[in-house]
């Protein structure tokens, strides 16, 4: 009698439990609307890259009467933006999108470690410039840093990737993540004679790795699809997503849209494939060490 009370009482919690509630309902058409205009957007893209540019002009809505995969070859063969071809814009992307999250969080990770776990004089002075440079408009100081970078001669050359060495992002994600790691493991290191540069290189950064790794992913999708930088920074350096921008000033009274964006879809691969590869960082962000000290 007793085992079907409990079976009768948790077919009606589970009863109660998959109702459909109106603020479940209203989240869920949002939910749906939402990746209806995202998905919707990029398939209507897809379709529009394979059409013909006259056929796009006439009909820009309905679907490609001839299916022209032949857009994305020619998308590498049409595609250029002061006087660098597609393959040279794309290997810019590359070192732009890979070299300054990597300069960022590894100096990032050097004086997050050391704001983590070591008091000094001026620590607390560091944390009020960290949050107040992390809260300030990046386009009021636009100007200066402009003046600034023309100065020092990193205008229109890769030295603008010093820059990063400096850079604050992800600071604060950083330090929790190094107070995650308990004081355990450098103090025993310490014992067996290690130097600190023996105890963040191997012992302390492999436990915080899991959160650079997220961090570096979305910041490298972050480079990746920044054209304001190239753009006021580096004008001879022209990344993938500037060039798309340039190629379409350029042509503008002839042109092709398809063959646009067969070359805007080639980019987007890249942010999904490392988002797709790198999603169980995302989800399984952690900031929690070994042993809890």
């Amino acid at each position: 009698m007793k085992m079907e009370k409990t079976k009768k009482t948790k077919k009606q919690s589970g009863a109660v439990g998959s109702k459909w509630t109106p603020y479940s309902i209203i989240v869920g058409l949002v939910i749906l609307i939402y990746c209806a205009t995202l998905f919707g957007a990029i398939a209507w893209a897809f379709l529009t890259s394979l059409k013909g540019r006259i056929e796009y002009i006439r009909s820009p809505i309905t679907l490609p009467k001839e299916w022209l995969f032949s857009n994305y070859i020619k998308a590498f063969e049409q595609l250029s933006a002061n006087g660098n071809n597609i393959f040279v814009m794309f290997g810019n992307s590359l070192w732009l999108s890979i070299l300054p999250p990597t300069i960022n969080l590894f100096t990032s990770a050097m004086a997050s470690y050391v704001m983590a776990h070591y008091k000094f004089p001026g620590r607390n002075l560091i944390w009020s410039i960290i949050i107040f440079m992390m809260t300030m408009p990046i386009m009021g100081n636009a100007a200066a840093t402009y003046k600034m970078y023309i100065r020092l001669g990193m205008y229109n050359s890769p030295l603008i990737l010093l820059r990063n060495i400096a850079n604050l992002g992800g600071s604060l994600l950083v330090i929790a993540a190094f107070q995650g790691v308990s004081k355990t493991y450098a103090e025993a290191a310490f014992l067996d004679g290690a130097g600190h540069f023996t105890v963040f290189f191997r012992i302390m950064l492999p436990q915080a790795m899991g959160v650079l790794l997220a961090l570096w992913t979305m910041e490298f999708i972050s480079c990746w699809n920044d054209y304001m930088t190239p753009i006021m920074y580096l004008p001879d350096y022209t990344p993938i997503t500037t060039g798309l921008y340039i190629y379409q000033k350029e042509t503008e009274r002839m042109l092709n849209v398809p063959i646009l964006f067969a070359g805007s879809l080639m980019v987007l691969i890249v942010p999904v494939v490392m988002f797709t590869c790198f999603q169980d960082k995302f989800m399984n962000l952690s900031f929690g060490g070994g042993i809890k000290g």
